[in-house]
This record gives structure tokens, sequence and C-alpha cells, in this order.
């Protein structure tokens, strides 16, 4: 019963199994498209090595003591990472070289001149002088753009075939470093190992490893045209299955494939590169359902033959009540499905959720992506509200100029630009403005600003005087020139918007260009801290939060409330795949589900939406709330039915009871009422029938019990006493006891017929009578053949009788006896009980037939002890028969001071030996017991006399068999 739910429900969880993916291949699969984001997110080469420059200059500046000490160290450390790559130029606080490194015998002059140039570009934002650009360009590259240099970047120095780049440093009170790459090809190719290498010794020193996973994960670089058998030896991989591994990753649609135990995956990073993984599991460690299931049903083995008080308490309860086991059986049948029903409810509600989460998934990165999409349509209208300020309904002001700069504060509010500047119609600067927190504007920037409001001013005026004809290209400047423009304009590392327009008098002259500068980054933070909010109150619930990936722009809100949680996440969501999807365990029973989405109009933001899954478990918990309530109402009406189908058995059975409680009751006249025709009716009528036969069995008991003797055989030297428990309603067992016919003595009998019942009652009748009959002779010898000669003309050996018939001398002190097939007497002498041997065969068994006969002569404290097999052979509490040996050893412990008390004694110990109740054989026991002499000579009388042992005319006692009488 315990055992076959376990069945189904591993059954069921097996089937369920087989649908749902690997736990630790979906770990892993995330585990490599983490790893391959890193790889893709760091692959901008300039900005790449100006993050490694700079943490090099952080270590030659920061560390403890001076430049000159710690340089060395990180010049052996960059020797070691790119061989023969990079060489470097230290310089003091002075801008002297520093004797230990590179390019010290520059001169001395040059190199002051270079340091403070790059201060004042640093800090007041001069351009370099002339000379110092002739420094530059001809010390470390000509192509050098020295109007786009910015300290702290990496920036193009010489064309191939020898191609250069150069790391300025940010100006230090101790001093200033620069450093030149000359990369073998590529700079692009080199970044991409460099963050490969990197990204590789970050997972192999990860501690604690991963459980899910047998090895580090490993990435290489596959390049177009090299050898793919060094690839796989890069990944530790043998060669020769390349033809295998390669086919596979292109057919797959992720670039994901199990070869077995190990994912292989790709990515395509440019034309003629791939960043390539792998990533081996371990052998699964999860046991089989099959082993739970041994071990439960070994358990329930176990208990059971523990007999532990669990398992036969739940046997009692089911077995204590007919309605109660009806009900159990009913509810067990309807339980088995209702079981299946819930796995079927368990794996339905797993898949809501994932569909749920999913749909929430879906939602949040539709509205990020909407929110990045927007971003130009938030240009566009900027650029409406722009020119909505240009010309707002009315007159035009007297003095443009003035009426710009009365207004500009609330211009810089409202708009929040980094740079302005205002140039009459020679191109020289007359206002200018840079927000504190922005970087400087480029030298060339402002010279190209100059000359585009020259132009446009002087066009202004040509086309004044012209009236008609369209706008032409100015040969200064191979643009469109419009008087009002807003748009992106990128130049060399410097992504800006711009925005000019003209500034003029009432008369419509033109007098001065006005130019609204924004880095892209400001323009990106910009909308972010005004359409963000926006953004969550629409969504309602979660929050939503921006950052930036590189590191280089703010993260808004600035006080993000759950900033720690999404902090180890931030890294995975650096690429431009469909999204980032997890959850992540909160509080409170509650899990936080985390969108994310790398920005493509916002360059420079990353996105990512929190949500608690509140409503997610609500519908859940509504859903297993309805998968419960109808569980329970078919049980509840499982259990209603079993009632019902309970009282259509109860009432019968409850007659049924009613009627054995009569029978056991003796009251053999109770008749059942008329039943149906089920079986329960002809169940009754079978039932009224043998109390019927019961009757009779009853007058048979009746008369049996007068049999026997009354009342116990008590004369002044002697006391015999018997007893008998029967098997069946009669049974096959008899004894007596009185005097004999000649009234010169006393007569014992004792006897056992084969069998119980009416049949061995009859042949009990049939013995007593010839027994008693007049001509019978009254020696035991003689009394039992004639009776033997009756039993075997009679009953032609279908029935025998085993018997031990006794004489007893008036005053008790001689006893003869005569055995056919009885078991052996016992007698009790002086704290010893011994066996009498009698052999003979049983009455009726064949037609030569001698008995077992024996003359004892008995003492005062003597006992004999006539008894029948059903006494010994009876099983005692743990199934074994008590047997001859434990009677005759205990049977002088029982020894009391009449045959009465000694009778009792023994049925005494009989029913605490073998308490069953009635007894599997009749069993009958005849105590003659001689009350101890009261003359001390008999007391003193030594032991071991030969008037201690009982004389026998079959001589010295043997050893009683087991089975002696059959």
């Amino acid at each position: 019963m315990l055992a076959i739910p376990a069945l189904l429900a591993v059954g069921g969880l097996s089937i369920l199994r087989q649908g749902r993916p690997d736990p630790r291949r979906q770990a892993a699969e995330l585990a490599m498209e983490a790893a391959l984001n890193q790889v893709e997110a760091g692959k901008e080469p300039l900005t790449h090595f100006s993050t490694v420059f700079r943490r090099v200059e952080a270590r030659v500046f920061r560390r403890v003591g001076s430049p000159a000490t710690a340089w060395p160290q990180e010049k052996a450390r960059l020797d070691r990472r790119y061989p023969g790559l990079i060489d470097g130029l230290l310089l003091d606080a002075d801008g002297l070289p520093v004797a230990a490194a590179d390019g010290s015998a520059l001169p001395r002059r040059l190199t002051q001149k270079f340091a403070q140039a790059i201060r004042d570009l640093h800090e007041r934002r001069q351009p370099l002088p002339p000379v110092v650009t002739s420094f530059i360009r001809s010390t470390f590259g000509p192509a050098v753009a020295t109007d786009l240099l910015v300290p702290g970047q990496l920036v193009y120095a010489a064309p191939p075939p020898a191609a250069r780049y150069l790391y300025i440093s940010r100006p230090r009170p101790a001093g200033l470093l620069v450093l030149r790459l000359s990369p073998p090809g590529h700079l692009h190719d080199l970044a991409l190992r460099d963050v490969v290498a990197a990204v590789n010794r970050n997972l192999a020193a990860a501690s604690p490893p991963e459980p899910s996973h047998a090895g580090p994960l490993r990435l290489a670089i596959a390049w177009a045209g090299h050898s793919g058998r060094a690839l796989l030896h890069r990944l530790q991989m043998p060669a020769e299955r390349f033809g295998e591994v390669w086919p596979a990753m292109i057919r797959s649609p992720t670039g994901m494939v199990w070869i077995g135990s190990r994912l292989l995956a790709r990515r395509l990073l440019h034309p003629s590169a791939w960043v390539v993984g792998r990533l081996d599991l371990p052998p699964a460690s999860d046991l089989p359902l099959a082993w739970p299931l041994a071990a439960y049903l070994g358990l329930l083995a176990i208990l059971g033959w523990l007999r532990h008080p669990w398992l036969t308490g739940l046997s009692a309860a089911l077995t204590g009540s007919v309605r109660i086991r009806l009900a159990a059986t009913f509810l067990y049948a309807l339980l088995v499905p209702v079981l299946g029903m819930g796995l079927i409810a368990g794996a339905f509600v797993a898949n809501r959720r994932d569909a749920l989460e999913a749909a929430v998934h879906e939602q949040r990165e539709r509205a990020l992506r909407s929110f990045d999409l927007r971003f130009r349509t938030h240009l566009h209208h900027l650029g409406a509200r722009l020119r909505r300020r240009l010309f707002p309904p009315g007159d035009p002001p007297p003095d443009g100029l003035q009426a710009f700069l009365d207004r500009f504060a609330s211009w810089r509010d409202e708009f929040r630009f980094d740079f302005c500047r205002v140039y009459d119609r020679h191109g020289m600067r007359v206002f200018g403005y840079d927000d504190p927190a922005a970087s400087f504007l480029p030298r060339n920037a402002e010279i190209f600003f100059g000359r585009l409001a020259r132009s446009i001013l002087l066009q202004t005026e040509v086309e004044a005087a012209r009236p008609g004809q369209p706008p032409r290209r100015r040969a200064e400047l191979p643009i469109p020139l419009e008087a009002v423009y807003f748009d992106e304009l990128e130049t060399g590392p410097f992504h800006n918007f711009l925005f000019y327009w003209p500034l003029g008098t009432q008369a419509d002259q033109p007098t001065h260009m006005a130019f609204l500068v924004w880095n892209r980054k400001r323009m990106e933070r910009n909308y972010v801290q005004s359409e963000l909010p926006r953004l969550a109150r629409q969504l309602g619930e979660g929050e939503i939060f921006a950052w930036s990936p590189t590191g280089k722009g703010p993260s808004w809100p600035p006080a993000f409330r759950q900033a720690r949680l999404v902090a180890p996440f931030l890294r995975e969501v650096t690429t431009s795949s469909p999204s980032y999807r997890r959850r992540v365990p909160g509080g409170e029973g509650q899990s936080w589900l985390l969108t994310g989405v790398r920005g493509t109009n916002l360059a420079n933001y990353s996105l990512l939406s929190l949500i608690t899954d509140r409503e997610i478990q609500a519908t859940l918990a509504d859903l297993a709330w309805y998968f419960r309530f109808v569980a329970g109402s078919l049980l509840l009406l499982g259990a209603l039915i079993a009632s019902l189908v309970a009282r259509t058995f109860l009432v019968p059975l409850q007659r049924l009871t009613g009627a054995v409680t009569a029978v056991a009751a003796r009251r053999f006249d109770h008749r059942l009422p008329p039943g149906g025709d089920d079986e329960l009716g002809r169940l009754g009528e079978l039932f009224n029938t043998a109390l019927a036969s019961l009757s009779d069995l009853e007058v048979a008991r009746t008369v049996q019990a007068h049999l026997f003797p009354a009342a116990p055989l008590a004369r002044p030297h002697f006391v015999v006493v018997g007893s008998t428990r029967t098997a069946a309603q009669v049974g096959g067992d008899f004894y007596d006891y009185g005097p004999d016919r000649a009234g010169t003595g006393w007569r014992l009998l004792i006897g056992d017929v084969a069998g119980h019942g009416v049949g061995a009652a009859l042949v009990v009748a049939l013995a007593k009578t010839v027994l008693g009959h007049p001509g019978t002779p009254p020696e035991p010898t003689a009394a039992l053949r004639c009776l033997h000669e009756r039993l075997l003309a009679i009953l032609q050996r279908r029935k025998m009788l085993t018997c031990l018939l006794g004489w007893l001398s008036a005053e008790g002190d001689r006893l003869h006896l005569a055995a056919a097939g009885q078991t052996w007497p016992l007698v009790v002498r002086a704290g010893t009980a011994n066996y009498l041997p009698l052999s003979s065969l049983p009455l009726g068994s064949r037609a030569r037939w001698t008995p077992g006969t024996a003359t004892l002569d008995l003492q005062p404290g003597d006992a004999v002890v006539l008894y029948s097999d059903g006494l010994v052979e009876a099983a005692d509490q743990n199934g074994n028969p008590i047997g001859y040996e434990r009677w005759r050893r205990d049977l002088p412990g029982l020894l009391r001071e009449n045959a009465v008390a000694t009778e009792a004694a023994i049925s005494a110990w009989h029913r605490a030996l073998a308490p069953a109740d009635p007894p599997a054989d009749d069993v009958t026991v005849v105590v003659l017991q001689r009350p101890a002499a009261p003359t001390p000579a008999a007391d003193s009388q030594p032991a071991g006399s030969p008037g201690d042992q009982p004389t026998a005319t079959a001589g010295p006692r043997p050893e009683p068999p087991a089975q002696e009488r059959r």
C-alpha cells in the first residue's frame, strides 16, 4: 500500500524529467554566454589599451616610493605581456627624462616644454604650441593628431607597415608617462588576443570553481585562413576532430553545440575572427530516481521486519474498523490518480512560471528597447524645441546677441549643454562658456567653428544681395552652409551634437553666430535623466536602472536602492544579444526578475529592469489553490462516497457481528433476518444453517460435559482431580475416576481420540460405555483388551484411541496402570519428576495388540500426573512446542499442598506459556496426589533408597521419545 504510490510517483517524475532541460547544461551555457560577452564587450582596441595603460599609469605613480623605482617593474611586466611591442618615456616633475627610462637621450629643454604643454592642455585647455607639436610628431609618430590629443587616451601615431600608437598619461605632480605601442599587425587582433588571455586567466583563477564544471572554461581566437588544428590545440582538444566540431558549430543557430558532455561555442567578432569556447561537464552526480525508490522500499521492509510501532499503528488503525477500511480503500484508490494529477499539476505550475517570467521579460525588454530607440526621437524633439526658442512670437529683438546673453542662464538650465561659443562676422570668439563637468573643446573645433561662422555670415550677406538664388557651397568649407543646423558631429575620438544659428538685428541683419555643443555622453545623460523616470512611471511596478558599461558615465538614478543586488550581473549585460534575463533570489520569499539590454542608440548606456515576482507568485498561488481545491474536493467527495458505500456493507455486517456475538454467548437459537440475493444475503442464509448445526453441537457438548466427573475424588490418603480444555465445541479427550464395581479400589481413566468434533465425541461415548458395561472385566489390562476388540470391530481402524486405565487401592498406596499408546505419566517424588515408561499402540490400530503395564507403590507426598499430548505439543509465544523435557523440568515446581491446587497451578502454567484460546489440541490433565505423611520416619527416609523409585513391570525408565504414542 505504501510502495505503490512511490512507484507511481517515480514513474511520473521520470516521464516529466524527460521533457525538462538539464539544469547543469543550462548553467554551462550561461557561463559560456557570459565569457563570450566579456570578449565581445572588450573588442574596441583603442578603449581596451587605453584602459590597460591607465592601470599601468596608476601603478607607476601610486606605488610606495618614487616612479623611477616603480617604472622598471611595470616595464618588465609589460614586456612579459607584450614582448617587444611597448617602449616608454618617464619624465619627472621637472619634465626631465628619468635615467632608467627609455628616451633618456632626448633634449631636456624639449621634454620640459612637452611636459608643460601637456599640463596646460589638460588643466587650462590651451592648444599645443608648434614646437611641441613638431616634437611629438618627430619623436612619437608623424600621424599624431595633436589637435585631438587627449591625455589618458591611446591615439593613432604612425601608419602601416610600421603602425604605432601613442599614449600620454595625465600630468601628475610626480611626472608624466608616455607609452608607445607597436603592434605586429592590426591593433584589433592584438586587443582580441589580450582580452581572451585576460578572460582565460580570470576563469582559471575563479575561486571557488563552479561545481557543475569538470574543468575551467577556455577561450581561443579563430582567424580566417589559419589552421583549425592549432585552434583545437589551444582549446586542449584533439586536433583531428576539427572536421567534426567546426561544421557542427556552423549549423547551430546559437553557435553552441554539445558533443557528449562537452560544450563548444563560437561567436563572430568581425568578418575574419571568431572567439571559440570549450567547457566540459563532469559525470552526473545526481542519483537516479531508482535509488531513492530502492532506499524507500528497503526502509519499509526493515520497519516491517522490525515491527516498527509506526507501521503497526497504521495497520491497527486500518484494521480496527470495517468502515475505516472501506473508506481507506476507496480513498486509496482515489489518491493514486490524485497523486498523478499532482505531478502533472506541479509540472504545469513550473511551466506556467516559466511562461509568466518570459512574458514579463519580453514586456520589459520591449519597453527598454523602445526607450533606447526613442533617443533619436528625443534628438528630433530637442531640435524642434531649440528652433521654437529661436523664433518666439512677436517682434524680433533689436540686438540678437544681447537678447541671447540675457536669456543664456535659462537656456543653460533648460538644455544643459557642455559648451557655448559666439563668433562675429570675422570668425572671432566674442563669448564662450564651458561646463565645469565637461571635458575641454579641442582646438581644431574652435578653429572650425570660427571658419564656419565667418562663411555662413558671408554667405548670408551675398544671398541678401542676390535674392531668390539657392545657397551655394563655399570653397573654404566643403559642406552645405545652412543658417540653422542641429545634428551629430564626429571629429576623431570626439562625438558631439552641434546646434548653431545666426544672431542679428531687428532688420534681419545677422551679426553673430552662436554654437551650442553637447558631448554625446552628456546628451545621452540628459536623455536618461529626463526620460527614465517617465518610463518607470509608465511601467508601474518595478525599477529601471541605467549605467555606463565602460564606467565613464554616471548611473541613473544615482542612489539606486538595489545597486548591491544588481552589481554582480552588470558586467554580463554588455553585448547586443537579444537580452539578458535572470531570476535572482530576494528577501521575504520573493525573487527579482532582471531584464538587461545593451543600448544601441544609447551607445554609452545599458539598461536594466528589476521587478519582483510577487504578481507571478500570486498567480501561481491562485493556480495552486485551484489545484488543491480540486484535489481536496475529490478526496472529500471520495470520503463521502466511501461513507455511503460503507453503510451499505455495515448494516449486514453489524447483523453478522450480532450473530457471532450470540454464538460466543452460546445462544444458538439466534437467527439473521432474510437478506437480498447478493453475497451478504447468501452469507446470512449459510450462517443461519450453521447456527442450526451449532445447536446440535451444543447439545453434544452438554452431554459430553456430563460424562466427566463433576467434583474431585478426595479421600484421607489421596486426592484425584481432572480438567480438560477442548479445541472444538466437543473434543476427543476424556477422563474419569471413581470406585470400581467390586468396591475394593478406585479406577482412573484418561484417553484421547484422534480428531475433534462430533465423531470424536461419539467414540468417547462408546469407550466410556464399553468400560462401564457390567460385562467388561474390572482388571485394567482385560478391560482395555475388551475395548480394543469393540473399537476394531465397529470402527475398522477409521478412528483410533489412546488410553491409560489405572486401578488404585483403597488406601491409595498402590497403583496398577495399563496403557494403550497414551503419553507416559509423570511421577513426582521428593522434588523430582520422572516419566513412567508404558510403551504400547493405540486401541483399534491392529488386531494383535499388547498393552503396556506398570505397578507403583505410592508413598505420602507422591504425585502422579496423567495428561494428553495437547499439553506438551502446544506452541509457546515464540512458536516452539512446550516439549516433554520442559514439562518434566517444571512440574516439581508446580506441586502444591493438594491435587486441586496442583491442577490449578498446572493450568495456569500452561495458559501462561501457550495463551492460545481455544488451544490447537485438546488439553487434559488428571492429578493423583497423596498428602505428605506426618511421621518423621517418612520424612527422614534417605533419597535414593529402593522405596524412593517407582517400580514398573516394563523395566527401567527410558527417556520418552517426542512422538511416542503414534
